[in-house]
């Protein structure tokens, strides 16, 4: 048996003194035509960085050394195996001399903080494995868990696969120095003193706004998160609203996990803009959102910057979020969960009609919580474009209706004592 004293750290050397270029992908990346898309030329390792077994061991090596190292100047990618169902960072793979003959990708041997694997030349050890997000896993304790066995081999990569992640993964290289100020700028809405817990989820019934029923379906959509995004702005007293946005991600069994489902939105609210004027913005926003894609959860362990923002790894990064979905008739129940953006509250869009629904944490907030929301979002909107869109400051919109206004008159009422002269 191996053990795990005899793991040697030389190939650590090489990267430490920088210079090291490693396999790229064969394709040139993607170049952005938006003004955010960033230097696309710089070197990609082939299929993102997971490991190919049938290369050689010395291949493979060099693939893992590169991306440790800090010095050479390539999208932030980290070395990866693909295992059934998610893929796992590696931290650490040594050659050794001795070749088993087995088939690449054979897993020769499980240790408990390592795995032993065949390859296209001499086996190799790999070492400390951890998910995307830098949690660390023992290999022991991993394999345990998705029940490999020595002997068997590990899922490979075909062609088509390394076609797959090479166009994903240039696509996000394109915008990573997007992703990265955006990322680095986290400044999320938060609700603040509730115990943590397991969610429970819960999607209210669809409704529209008459208001917003004679306008195209794309203004439709904007006046609502335009709505939303003054409406968080002046209950939270904050000019930058950022929140959750469902990211458009290709779909591809291969690619889960990979790519952030849920990327960062922001918009400046100045009370004295025109609802016209905030709803350019927010139309603005959705186009950056939906040109730049997403971005590769490498980033969150490769970066310093970001590795030092703990919230960015939680499954939902953002308390607030927004999906723009298609005609959907399932019922809520079955899907209430599955629509998630925000950790507490989710807007959720249909885009054909305009209706909306909340996805929420019943833990959190409560049935008459959201429903007065949803008086006060449509309030709004329907104050906002009766006064014409291009006329009249945000900050002095109504967002009460006549009810709540008259118990809010009649409790400063009730506040007024009568001092004698």
């Amino acid at each position: 048996m191996l053990g795990w004293e005899a793991l040697d750290v030389k190939f650590y050397q090489a990267a430490n003194e920088g210079g090291i270029e490693f396999p790229v992908s064969s394709g040139e990346a993607t170049k952005g035509e938006n003004l955010i898309a960033g230097d696309s030329d710089r070197p990609l390792p082939e299929a993102g960085g997971f490991l190919q077994w049938d290369r050689s061991a010395a291949h493979l090596s060099t693939l893992v050394s590169a991306l440790q190292s800090p010095h050479h100047g390539g999208p932030r990618v980290s070395a990866k195996i693909r295992l059934p169902g998610r893929a796992v960072r590696v931290g650490r793979l040594e050659v050794l001399p001795t070749r088993s003959g087995c088939a690449a990708g054979t897993l020769l041997e499980i240790g408990a903080y390592y795995w032993r694997v065949a390859t296209g030349s001499t086996d190799v050890v790999v070492a400390d494995l951890s998910e995307l997000t830098g949690k660390l896993q023992a290999a022991g304790d991993l394999a345990r868990e998705l029940q490999l066995y020595p002997n068997e081999v590990l899922p490979t990569l075909s062609r088509e696969d390394v076609q797959v992640l090479d166009e994903a993964y240039q696509t996000a290289a394109a915008y990573e120095d997007f992703w990265l100020r955006a990322l680095e700028g986290y400044c999320p809405l938060s609700i603040s003193g509730h115990a943590s817990g397991e969610p429970l989820w819960r999607g209210s019934p669809w409704q529209r706004i008459d208001a917003l029923a004679k306008l195209d379906p794309a203004l439709r959509v904007e006046s609502i998160l335009a709505a939303w995004a003054v409406y968080l702005a002046r209950t939270n007293s904050e000019m930058t609203i950022q929140f959750g946005w469902k990211a458009q991600v290709p779909r591809s069994p291969l690619l889960e996990g990979l790519l952030a489902s849920v990327v960062p939105m922001e918009v400046e609210i100045d009370a004295d803009q025109s609802f016209a004027e905030v709803r350019s913005e927010i139309a603005e926003a959705c186009k950056r959102a939906v040109s730049a894609g997403s971005y590769v959860r490498d980033l969150l362990m490769q970066v310093p910057q970001l590795r030092r923002i703990a919230e960015l790894r939680r499954a939902f990064p953002w308390d607030f979020g927004i999906a723009i979905i298609g005609d959907d008739s399932r019922p809520k129940s079955e899907i209430a969960d599955q629509g998630v953006v925000g950790g507490v509250l989710t807007l959720q869009i249909r885009a054909s009609d305009g209706a909306l629904r909340w996805i929420y944490d019943q833990t959190k907030l409560s049935d008459e919580q959201t429903e007065r929301m949803s008086r006060h979002l449509v309030v709004l909107a329907e104050e906002a474009l009766s006064q014409g869109v291009s006329v009249g400051p945000v900050g002095r919109l109504n967002l009460l209706p006549s009810d709540e206004r008259l118990q809010l008159v009649e409790g400063w009422n009730a506040t007024v004592h009568d001092y004698g002269s």
